[in-house]
């Protein structure tokens, strides 16, 4: 965005609260059967048009005496709310004085000031079932945009303190990112004396995210993380999060042919505006980057799979799962199955199966199968117990697998146990 008028225009560094489409509203909750049901909320966050041009107008604080004197319709209001926001901000109260500015007819606001804008709420009880949900307010009755304090006092001091006119903001850039940087540097050994890291385009792969879905939804988790031969990165990067059916261009680095890339996306359908499940899929790919490569999310219906596991030129690979590595059904034994998309990623581990205490719902977001063959606490001996005596972390041979479950229901038991290696992601 530009500003213009009353003296040489100049750009304004103006930042929505985030990035990503939808931010986290908190959850609705009720009793069905005695079982407690809930739903994500997640609410759109609102942006401007990316075009155009708008005047704008200073009401000070934004409080109702201020908001008074000046006429915001059809403009952008410039608030300096000092005395809700300092070092962070009371979102609460910054709504309220929003939404009387909507209703005087202003388009949008911007706010001075670098201060978190972003809340998380609380879940909400729904006494009488799904229907008894208090309506959902929205992010913000307008959008809401943070200009540095240099650049608000620029403005401030051309419109004259009030509502001269002349001043406008000519509107620009996107309506959603669709573009995201994804920077990994790795130094093993001693830290360098200097640290003169630049990024040229011949240091970025180029990956495409197509997020596939059947109807409207939101993505309330998307990361990458990589590892190298120096080991998996100590830091984990969200990325932003979209709506669903779009496409979403992460550039990589920087380039590393013994770097295998980590993505992990989950998706949850709306079932009313801003209110979607509480669960959905949730995938991760392992990828050994090109120059160009697509990843395809959600995409088809989730079956059975074996997952390969992500291979550089030089043979470097990573485990495709944790903490376990396959099942046992008498005297059968299954290695690593799981259950992916149409394009290959994995989404749940398939077979963990007797689990009487809800473990598996809870931490992975799959429902059990069938009653133990077993006393219940050795079955859950069985799944939390890794790896068993004389076996090393990360193995993945049958023999250690079968000790392990004969450890916990005997060697003549028809128990069948096994370990999810994704959990899903049920939050913000």
């Amino acid at each position: 965005m530009k500003a213009t008028g009353n003296g040489d225009s100049f750009d304004l560094d103006a930042r929505y609260p985030t990035p990503d489409a939808t931010t986290y509203g908190g959850a609705q909750q009720w009793k069905e059967n005695g079982r407690t049901v809930s739903r994500l909320v997640r609410l759109a966050v609102p942006r401007l048009p990316t075009d155009g041009h708008k005047p704008v107008v200073y009401a000070g604080t934004g409080s109702a005496a201020e908001l008074a004197k000046v006429d915001v319709k059809g403009a952008l209001v410039l608030l300096r709310p000092t005395d809700i926001c300092t070092t962070t901000c009371d979102v609460t109260a910054l709504r309220q004085r929003v939404a009387a500015a909507a209703a005087a007819g202003a388009v949008g606001a911007l706010v001075a000031g670098q201060t978190d804008r972003i809340t998380r709420a609380p879940a909400l009880t729904c006494a009488n079932g799904p229907d008894s949900c208090p309506q959902v307010d929205p992010y913000a009755a307008l959008p809401i945009v943070t200009v540095s304090p240099t650049a608000a006092a620029t403005l401030i001091q051309r419109i004259g303190g009030g509502a001269e006119p002349g001043v406008q903001v000519v509107l620009g850039g996107t309506s959603e990112v669709s573009k995201a940087y994804a920077l990994g540097f790795n130094t093993t050994g001693r830290i360098p004396g200097s640290l003169p890291y630049r990024v040229l385009p011949s240091d970025l792969d180029r990956v495409e995210h197509r997020i596939h879905a059947d109807r409207p939804g939101a993505v309330p988790y998307f990361s990458w993380t990589r590892t190298t031969t120096s080991g998996p990165a100590p830091v984990q990067m969200n990325l932003p999060k979209p709506f669903t059916q779009p496409q979403l261009t992460t550039l990589v680095g920087p380039r590393d042919d013994n770097a295998i890339d980590h993505f992990e996306l989950s998706v949850r359908d709306y079932l009313a505006p801003s209110v979607a499940r509480a669960s959905g899929p949730a995938e991760a790919q392992d990828l050994a980057l090109d120059r160009h490569n697509t990843v395809d999310w959600n995409a088809g219906p989730s079956l059975p799979g074996a997952v390969p596991q992500a291979r550089t030129k030089s043979g470097i690979t990573i485990n495709t799962g944790l903490p376990c590595a396959g099942c046992r059904d008498a005297n059968q034994f299954w290695p690593n199955l799981y259950t992916t998309s149409s394009a290959g990623g994995r989404q749940t581990m398939v077979g963990i199966v007797n689990d009487q205490f809800g473990v598996t719902q809870f931490l992975w977001g799959m429902q059990t199968c069938a009653p133990p063959a077993c006393p219940p606490a050795a079955a859950l001996r069985a799944l939390l117990v890794w790896p068993p005596s004389g076996a090393a972390a990360g193995t993945s041979d049958s023999a250690g697998v079968r000790r392990l479950l004969e450890t916990g229901c005997g060697a003549g038991g028809s128990v069948r146990v096994c370990c999810s290696g994704d959990r899903g992601r049920a939050g913000a």
